[in-house]
């Protein structure tokens, strides 16, 4: 049981390398959840809606396709035109 909840941990704070990355189109590269945490809370607005807008969101897709989060990719599809909100998701992902 306390092998399941450590390996459960284990999935919060994964680092990917090679093309399992995010790259931002601002140069910025992220391999981990909490990185894209910490690049939402000063990210300009034109770099978000570039990543983030009305026709896709690439970080939910990202967190589905990478980290296997889909519940927390819906949300953050919902949210994809509020950087707060997206904040607020991402932090739920990396506690």
């Amino acid at each position: 049981m306390a092998k399941a909840a450590a390996s459960k941990k284990n999935t919060k704070i994964q680092k990917v390398e090679g093309d399992s990355r995010f790259f931002c189109c601002d140069g910025n590269v992220f391999c981990t959840t909490e990185e894209l945490y910490n690049a939402l809370l000063v990210m300009p607005d034109d770099v978000f809606s570039h990543h983030s807008n009305s026709e896709k969101c690439d970080f939910a897709s990202w967190v589905a396709d990478v980290f296997s989060k889909k519940q927390a990719a819906t949300k953050m599809r919902k949210a994809s035109a509020s950087k707060e909100k997206m904040q607020i998701i991402v932090g739920e992902i990396i506690k």
